[in-house]
C-alpha cells in the first residue's frame, strides 16, 4: 500500500520528535510506502492576531532536519488550514492509494499505525476512515474522550482526491463531498491514539485562535490570566446545553 501523509506545522516543536519517530522507523522498514509532505505555515487567523509567520521554537529546524520528509516547504504566506494541507496535496508528487493527515500533537506508535492499515487493507472500498484519540489536556496527565476526525482517506474512488476545502474536509474529483461518501471508525480496541492538544503549554494561543475564527464562546476552552492556566469554558457548554467532559486519567 502506498501512503501519503501530509501535516501542517507551527510552534509544535513539544511534540515533534516523538510524533515523528514511529513515522520514520516505518518509512525505513515496512512492507508499506510511506510519502510525507509537510509544511511549515502561521494559519492566516494568526497573522490577526500578531503572530509571526516563524515558530517561536525549534519546529522548523527540527522538520529540516528529518531526511526521511520526501517534501517540507516553509510558507512565507499565512494560509489558512485547508490551503496549507493543499500544498501539501500539491507537493506530493506521488501517486498515493491513501491520503492521512497528521496533527503533530498526534503520538501514533508503529503498531497503532500498522494496526490502522491493516483495517483499511481489508476494507478497500470504503472512501475514508475515522481514529479515535485520548485527547490530553491542562496538565498533559488527565484526558478526555469522544474526539474521532477524519484522517484516511481513500485515493482510489470518485476519481481521486481534489483538494481540501475546510480544515481536514476533503472534495474528490467527480465533485462529491467525503462526507456523502462511505466511511467506517477505526475501533478503539485497534487504535487509540495519545494526543496531547489543550494543554497549559500551548492554551492561550490555541483559544485565541479558535475565538478569532469562531467568537468568544466557540471554543470550548477559555485560558485564566490570573491562575496562567487553561480551563474549561463553562459558557460554551450551557450555551449548547452540553455537560463538561469528564476526565479520564492513565491507570
Amino acid at each position: 500500500m502506498k501512503i501519503g501523509v501530509i501535516g501542517s506545522a507551527y510552534n509544535c516543536a513539544e511534540f515533534l520528535n516523538k510524533c515523528l519517530e514511529p513515522w520514520e522507523s516505518l518509512k525505513n522498514n515496512s512492507e508499506h510506502e510511506f510519502y510525507f509532505s509537510f509544511i511549515h505555515n502561521c494559519f492566516k487567523e494568526n497573522r490577526e492576531l500578531g503572530f509571526d509567520k516563524h515558530s517561536q521554537d525549534q519546529t522548523d529546524g527540527i522538520l529540516k532536519e528529518k531526511k526521511f520528509i520526501d517534501s517540507y516547504v516553509f510558507s512565507e504566506e499565512f494560509l489558512t488550514e485547508a490551503e496549507s494541507r493543499n500544498v501539501c496535496l500539491k507537493n506530493m508528487k506521488k501517486d498515493v492509494d491513501y491520503v492521512w493527515t497528521l496533527g503533530f500533537d498526534e503520538l501514533f506508535t508503529k503498531q497503532q499505525i500498522n494496526k490502522c492499515i491493516e483495517f483499511v487493507s481489508v476494507n478497500p472500498l470504503v472512501a475514508w476512515f475515522k481514529i479515535n484519540y485520548k485527547n490530553y489536556i491542562f496538565d498533559g496527565k488527565s484526558w478526555i474522550d469522544g474526539f474521532c476526525p477524519p484522517r484516511i482517506f481513500n485515493n482510489r474512488t470518485n476519481g481521486g482526491i481534489s483538494e481540501l476545502y475546510y480544515d481536514d474536509d476533503f472534495l474528490y474529483k467527480d465533485g462529491s463531498d467525503y462526507k456523502i461518501l462511505s466511511n467506517l471508525e477505526i475501533p478503539k480496541s485497534i487504535a487509540h491514539i495519545k494526543h496531547m492538544t489543550w494543554l497549559h503549554s500551548n492554551g492561550k494561543a490555541k483559544v485565541e485562535y479558535q475565538k478569532k475564527r469562531w467568537g468568544e464562546n466557540g471554543c470550548g476552552y477559555s485560558w485564566n490570566n490570573e491562575a496562567n492556566m487553561l480551563e474549561f469554558n463553562s459558557e460554551h457548554y450551557e450555551r449548547h446545553n452540553l455537560p463538561l467532559p469528564i476526565l479520564n486519567y492513565d491507570e
